[in-house]
Parts: structure tokens; C-alpha cells; sequence
């Protein structure tokens, strides 16, 4: 048992048993006698349960009278409101029902030095790296012993989704957010190579950052049968990952393990932890993966770091942070130029500021294929640069049978991917396989189901699929989950009921649209043409309002054609297509879309199917 004086650390707090003191970041904080005693004899056994019976007898020596029941009660919780704690979603102290309680989080033990033994004033700053490096010393063994408590115990066979909460941060430094996201964002990435089970993406889980939700209302909520959930601290050129593994239903921790490692073998360290959630859950990496990653994903610390920058802005999908995740990759190969992952990176950037209209595609799209196949002659291993050459070999390139094999070696690598997934559905759209593109988005949805651009396109093959009711209600519940996009979904509603000959209501869905997008003077523009001259007239206007509101040259030649072919102006629909099709339109689906079903017998519509290299 350690020292009765000595000084236990965890996250940002201390308890310094020989004072009887709780401190936060070096301020004490109020805790009476009997919730102290309780943490100290916790924090004594790490990982270990403590009956209420040993609890209560080191309490309460017999012959005190007391209800010891709610004696204890009362203390755990004192304890657990200093702490910030919470029995639903332990981060400190768990309830272990109908036996005791255990303290999960890792624990570090500095010794109090007696005063002859003193030495000699430092540096503020060397006494501080001494002191990190011992705690990092006697947790890593902390986590060998909990490791061993645990270990023993076979692995949960029911378990077939896992989800992987974002590591907490315990340097206490907002700076260093970015850190902590970006190891769980590679670490999930790793678990996603696992082809037993289905691994939630990090974009999912990260809406639960800091959440007091329950475990097992997460867990619900994404779909999950276990949850990872863990911490991380970066001190110096070390890295410490702290993960226990818990069971959903039972809110039952089944495992937990430290891992410690330099930062110049971050990925190697990464390698471990995953392999050791995968063991724990019946799971194994597939054949094509190493043991344990060689010299070439040895990575440059500095380069690492600013690739976490660059997917930590790249995730959020704004146009100030795609800029700026593209600026952190180019920072990240110039520092190191082998380094796979960040041109993975610049790839994704350039393709997606392409295609959301924020650079011109002709600068964006040979930028993206160019750093996806440098990223995969480095490491033909990336899923990521896979995927992305197979979106540029499809709506850039129209090299169809290129494409499929870079989707499918996509998903070979790394399965839970949903990236890979979607990408790969958009493929199977333009090339007329709608249902075997909706069993590809639903594969996304399962792995991400709280990603936007996959709601969106979820409800784009529904539509494309003629499944019309069930597109309106994916509609109607983007709008519900993400009311910021609910001009875009009203506009989509309306094409939808257009198309079932619901016109009414057709025109009061682009109506309150064009109201919400702050255009009420169109709105009753549009409800005007339609009340005068029924629904081409409305169609009419729209098509009038299109060009206008364009500079010439820059009309948007997919959308048009798609109205004129509504309107039944079958010689204008195939003029607007032709023209998108010379623009090389990354979002033309002539095989998919409902909008050409009246046209796709004719024989200029078949030779642009050609022209994309398609099958007609």
C-alpha cells in the first residue's frame, strides 16, 4: 500500500493524504473528513473494488453507531461533487453494483521528501520536467498492475459495434484540444481496419465531447454495444493514452490499460492501444496490416502535430477551416516530405474545397489526384488517399473501372471507413447501381449517423431510387437534426413532391425556402406564377431567377437542365446538359437522376452518356 503522507495525481487534481487536502490545479478545495477518507482509500487501490464492507469498517470501528448504508452513500457523493464526477458517467469514481466502488481514473504517487533529503533549488521548469517524468514513470506502472487486475477476464463476445469516445485531455491546456481529438481520430482510424466489428466514426462521437450523458444513452444513440473511453496527456517528447473499455448495457468497465511512448513513434504507439482494444473484444487486424508499423511510419513529431492541426480544421467542414486544415498538410510535408498521411490530407482538402465551390475545380482537382498518389507511393496502405484518387478517377477523370478498384481497396483496408463507404456510393450512382449505392450509403449512415453530407446524400439515392415518401421523411429529419440546412431540405422537398405530383404543396416547400434563405420577395414571386400560370409557370420563373442571379457564362447548367426537364423543354434540358457535361460537372448523375426520365431515350442523350464514358 503506498505511503500514508504521499501525494496521489489524477487529471488536474491531487489528494495529499499527510495533509488531508483535495487540491485542483494547486487550489484546495473543501472536503470534509469522512468523503477524504473515502478517496484516499480509493485512490490507495486504483482499479481495484473496495466492498462497502471494507469501506464501512475502516469508516465506522465498530461500536460507532451510524447508518452505515447511507453513511457511505452520502460520502461517495461528497466526494464525487468535489471531483465534478458523476455516478451515471464515471470519470474518477464507479459504482460497482451490489459489491463497492473503484477508482478508474489513472493514478500517479509522488513521495514526500524528508527535509535532510532536500535538494537543491532548481529551475521551475526542470522541476517540473522531473516531476512529469516521474508520474509518467509510476502511471505507466499503475497501468501495468490495473492492466493485470483486469486482463484476466475473457473478452466480451457479444460485443459487434464499438464506439470510441474523444479522449479527455489532462493537460488542462485549451491549446492542446487539438492534440487529444487527433489521437482519438487515429485512433478510431486504426480500429476501423477491423472487419469484425463496426468502429462509429470519430465525427459521431465527437458531438459528445465533455457530455454528462449516460454511457448507455450514447451508446444507444450511436448504435454501440461498447464504449472506449479514455484520456491522453502529452508531456515533453512523451505521450501517454490511458483506455478503458465498457460494457453499453450494464455500464460495466471491462478493461482498462496505460500505454506510454515518444512522440517520434506516435503511430507505433497508437498500433499498441488499438491491437489492445481489438484483443479485447474477440477482434483481430487484418492480414495486410504489421504487426507493429515499421521505419516508414516512423513520423517527424513536428509534422505529426501539425497534421492534427490540419484534420482538426478539416473536420469542420467551413470554409475558413478547410483553408486552414489544407495550410497545416502543406506545413506537414514540408516538414517532413515522407510523411503519407499528410498528403492524404492535402488531398482530401483540395477535393473538397473543389467541390463545395470554394477553389476553381480546374486548380483543385489535379492538386488533390496528384497528392493522393504521392501519399500512396509512399504507403500504398492509406484507405483515405484510396479513396479519394477513387473519387477523382470517377467525377474528374470518368475512369469507371479505375475508380471501383480504388473504392473497393478502400474498404478492404480499413472497412469502417464511412468516407470510403459514401464516396463509393456516389460512384455506384453515376453508374445507374442505385440499389447497390443506397446499401452503400446505409453502410455509412451505420458507421457515422450523425454526419451531415451523409444524411444528405441518404436522401438524395431515396429520391434517386423513386422511394419518395421515405426521401421526405430523411428530409424532414435533417431538418430536425440540423436546422441550419433546412432552406436546403425544403428546397429538396419540393423537387420531391414535384415529382409525385403534389404541386401545392410542391411550391409552398420552395416558397418558405426562398423565405428562410432571406428571399421573401421571391418566395411571393414563385407562389404568384404558380397561382397565374400553374406549375411550368413556376417552373418558368425559377429558370428566369437562375440565370439572372448568374454571371453569364457561370449558370448553373446541371440545375437548369434538371428544371427544363421538368418543365418538358426536352431541347433546352439537353443544351444545359451538354454544357455541363463540357465543364466536366462533378455533380451530374445522368443515369440517376428522375429529373432525365422522359429524356434518356433520346439520341443525344445517349451519346453525353458516352461522352462520360458510361454504359448507355
Amino acid at each position: 500500500m503506498p505511503a500514508q503522507n504521499g501525494v496521489f495525481r489524477f487529471g488536474s487534481f491531487e489528494a495529499d493524504l499527510g495533509a488531508s487536502e483535495l487540491r485542483r490545479n494547486g487550489i484546495r478545495l473543501k472536503l470534509q473528513s469522512q468523503p477524504f477518507r473515502v478517496l484516499a482509500l480509493l485512490l490507495q487501490h486504483p482499479g481495484q473494488i473496495l466492498t462497502r464492507e471494507e469501506l464501512q469498517q475502516d469508516l465506522w470501528p465498530s461500536g460507532t453507531f451510524v447508518d452505515y448504508e447511507q453513511g457511505l452513500a452520502t460520502a461517495v457523493n461528497k466526494a464525487r461533487d468535489a471531483l465534478g464526477d458523476s455516478s451515471a458517467n464515471p470519470r474518477f469514481i464507479e459504482t460497482v453494483p451490489r459489491c463497492g466502488y473503484r477508482f478508474i481514473a489513472p493514478v500517479t504517487t509522488v513521495l514526500r521528501e524528508s527535509p535532510e533529503r532536500a535538494l537543491p533549488a532548481r529551475p521551475p521548469g526542470g522541476r517540473r520536467r522531473i516531476r512529469i517524468y516521474l508520474i509518467a514513470a509510476v502511471a505507466a506502472l499503475a497501468g501495468l498492475v490495473l492492466a493485470g487486475w483486469l486482463l484476466h477476464k475473457p473478452y466480451p463476445r457479444h460485443i459487434k459495434s464499438l464506439a470510441v469516445l474523444p479522449l479527455h485531455d489532462l493537460s488542462g491546456d485549451p491549446a492542446e484540444e487539438y492534440f487529444a481529438d487527433g489521437m482519438t481520430d487515429e485512433l478510431i482510424a486504426d480500429l476501423g481496419k477491423l472487419s469484425q466489428i463496426r468502429v462509429i466514426s470519430s465525427n459521431s462521437t465527437a458531438r459528445y465531447k465533455g457530455t454528462k450523458k449516460a454511457i448507455s444513452e450514447i451508446a444507444r444513440e450511436l448504435g454501440a454495444d461498447a464504449i472506449v473511453a479514455g484520456t491522453v496527456l502529452r508531456s515533453g517528447k512523451r505521450v501517454r493514452i490511458t483506455a478503458r473499455l465498457i460494457d453499453a448495457d450494464k455500464e460495466q468497465h471491462l478493461w482498462a490499460q496505460s500505454f506510454e511512448g515518444g512522440l517520434g513513434d506516435v503511430l507505433g504507439l497508437q498500433d499498441d492501444v488499438a491491437r489492445a482494444i481489438a484483443g479485447q473484444v474477440g477482434a483481430k487486424l487484418p492480414a495486410n496490416v504489421p504487426e507493429r508499423p515499421g521505419k516508414a511510419d516512423m513520423v517527424d513529431p513536428r509534422a505529426h502535430d501539425l497534421y492534427l492541426q490540419g484534420r482538426y480544421y478539416w473536420r469542420q467542414r467551413t470554409r475558413e477551416s478547410e483553408q486552414a486544415g489544407l495550410e497545416y498538410f502543406l506545413q506537414a510535408v514540408a516538414q517532413d516530405p515522407d510523411y503519407a498521411r499528410a498528403y492524404a490530407g492535402i488531398a482530401d482538402s483540395y477535393l473538397v474545397l473543389g467541390a463545395h465551390g470554394r477553389m476553381p475545380p480546374a486548380e483543385a482537382y489535379p492538386k488533390s489526384r496528384e497528392a493522393a498518389r504521392m501519399a500512396l507511393r509512399i504507403d500504398d496502405n492509406l484507405a483515405e488517399a484510396h479513396t479519394s484518387l477513387g473519387w477523382i478517377k470517377a467525377f474528374v477523370d470518368w475512369d469507371w473501372p479505375g475508380s471501383e478498384r480504388e473504392f473497393r481497396r478502400a474498404i478492404d483496408l480499413q472497412p469502417n471507413y464511412p468516407t470510403a463507404h459514401h464516396w463509393y456510393s456516389h460512384y455506384l450512382a453515376a453508374v445507374g447501381l442505385l440499389d447497390d449505392s443506397l446499401a452503400e450509403i446505409r453502410k455509412a449512415h451505420q458507421l457515422d449517423p450523425f454526419e451531415v453530407n451523409i444524411d444528405d446524400w441518404l436522401g438524395t439515392i431515396l429520391y434517386d431510387a423513386g422511394r419518395y415518401d421515405e426521401a421526405v421523411a430523411q428530409r424532414q429529419k435533417m431538418i430536425e437534426l440540423y436546422p441550419h440546412t433546412e432552406p436546403a431540405q425544403l428546397n429538396e422537398i419540393s423537387t420531391i413532391l414535384g415529382r409525385q405530383g403534389k404541386l401545392n404543396a410542391a411550391v409552398e416547400s420552395q416558397r418558405k425556402s426562398q423565405t428562410l434563405s432571406d428571399d421573401p420577395k421571391f418566395a411571393e414571386t414563385l407562389w404568384q406564377a404558380y397561382t397565374n400560370s400553374g406549375y411550368n409557370g413556376y417552373l418558368k420563373k425559377r429558370i428566369e431567377h437562375m440565370v439572372s442571379a448568374s454571371a453569364r457564362g457561370s449558370e448553373p447548367a446541371t440545375s437548369l437542365a434538371q428544371l427544363y426537364a421538368n418543365l418538358g423543354e426536352k431541347d433546352e434540358a439537353l443544351r444545359w446538359l451538354e454544357r455541363a457535361v463540357e465543364q466536366r460537372d462533378v455533380w451530374l448523375y445522368l443515369k440517376a437522376d428522375p429529373a432525365y426520365v422522359n429524356i434518356r431515350s433520346d439520341p443525344r442523350f445517349q451519346t453525353l452518356v458516352r461522352r462520360m464514358h458510361l454504359n448507355p
